[in-house]
C-alpha cells in the first residue's frame, strides 16, 4: 500500500460479496481463487493505486456496478480527478437499459447523460454492453461525437 492508505473494510462496498458463477471447464479451487480476488480490500486497495499517478483534472472512468464503486470514487477524487460513472443502475453518466440478442450481434439500448440511444454490437455478451458504456465515455472525453463513437462500436 502506498502513502501509508488502508484498504477499505469488508462490507464497505455497494452490495453484498461478489458471487461467482461456475463455469464449464473451471475447476472448483478457480473459482474460489476468484471469488477471494473480487471481495478482497486490499485488491480493492491496489486497484485505486492507479489514481495516484493521475494528474489532478484526469477523468477516472468508474462501473458503477462494482462492490467498491463509493470507495474507488473516493479515491479519484481525492486524486484529483474527474470521474464518470457507467453501469446498469439510474443516475450513471452512462447507463445500460437493455441488452438483447438478435441473431448473432447484441441490440443495445443506453441512456448517456440521459440522452437516450440505441446501437448493436458484435459481442454479445452483456459485459461487453456494459463494456460499451464506459468506451462511450472514453470517447466523449477525447471530444468524438456520438455519431462517429457509435459507428465504430457497431464496427
Amino acid at each position: 500500500m502506498s502513502k501509508g492508505k488502508s484498504a477499505p473494510k469488508r462490507g464497505s462496498g455497494r452490495g453484498l460479496a461478489v458471487r461467482v458463477k461456475t463455469a464449464s471447464g473451471r475447476k472448483i479451487g478457480s473459482t474460489a481463487w476468484l471469488r477471494r480476488q473480487l471481495n478482497d480490500p486490499y485488491v480493492a486497495r491496489a486497484k485505486a493505486e492507479i489514481f495516484d499517478g493521475m494528474r489532478p483534472g484526469g477523468l477516472a472512468i468508474l462501473n458503477a456496478d462494482n462492490q467498491w464503486f463509493d470507495f474507488l470514487q473516493r479515491e479519484a477524487r481525492g486524486a484529483g480527478a474527474l470521474v464518470a460513472a457507467f453501469g446498469e443502475g439510474g443516475g450513471n453518466d452512462a447507463q445500460l437499459i437493455s441488452h438483447v440478442l438478435d441473431g448473432g450481434r447484441a441490440r443495445v439500448t443506453a441512456r448517456l447523460h440521459g440522452r437516450d440511444i440505441a446501437f448493436s454490437l458484435d459481442h454479445t455478451g452483456r459485459h461487453q454492453a456494459l463494456n460499451a458504456m464506459a468506451v462511450l465515455l472514453m470517447l466523449e472525453a477525447l471530444d468524438v461525437d456520438l455519431d462517429t463513437s457509435i459507428a465504430a462500436l457497431e464496427g
